[in-house]
């Protein structure tokens, strides 16, 4: 429950606060490339936290991957329940996990082709991190007509000038 707080106080909580999520695992070995997508969303639309999969050697020299989730306690159900629906894996095992988290604010930027937030990250008053939200990008992008990678460097570029 700590971490739901931090969520809230967006910007406001201690530089490397900890907080404990659960970390639901599988392996699958049947998996389509083309289904981990949807399996990313219906993780993530359950209440994941974060979703990635990572490739991996299984027993008998098989290839496969290992689907990693992370979530609150409260929604590790409903994760589990979309990653056995969506991955085709027969179980998952699931961890409680400390993590440190940097307080974080968005802070929206003017480019050429429209506005983009960034999301930053402190470590106590100490701005160690600038990122342009991905999806503000993509769209200012695509109106634009422009390479994704443009847009994302004009946002960091208009930080800058502020």
């Amino acid at each position: 429950m700590l971490f739901r707080s931090l969520r809230v106080m967006v910007g406001e909580g201690e530089a490397g606060a900890a907080s404990e999520v659960v970390e639901l695992r599988a392996q699958v070995d049947d998996l389509a490339g083309e289904a981990v997508p949807g399996l990313i969303a219906a993780v993530l639309a359950a209440g994941a936290l974060d979703a990635f999969v990572t490739q991996i050697l299984m027993k008998k020299g098989r290839t496969g991957l290992l689907i990693t989730a992370l979530c609150e306690e409260a929604q590790r159900a409903a994760v589990g329940e979309a990653l056995l629906r969506h991955s085709g894996s027969f179980g998952y095992r699931y961890q409680r996990v400390a993590r440190e988290v940097l307080a974080r604010s968005w802070e929206p930027v003017e480019t050429p082709w429209g506005s983009v937030r960034l999301k930053l990250g402190y470590l106590g008053a100490e701005l160690v991190h600038a990122a342009p939200e991905f999806e503000d990008c993509r769209q200012v992008a695509e109106a634009a007509g422009l390479p994704l990678a443009k847009v994302y460097a004009a946002a960091l570029a208009a930080r800058e000038k502020q």
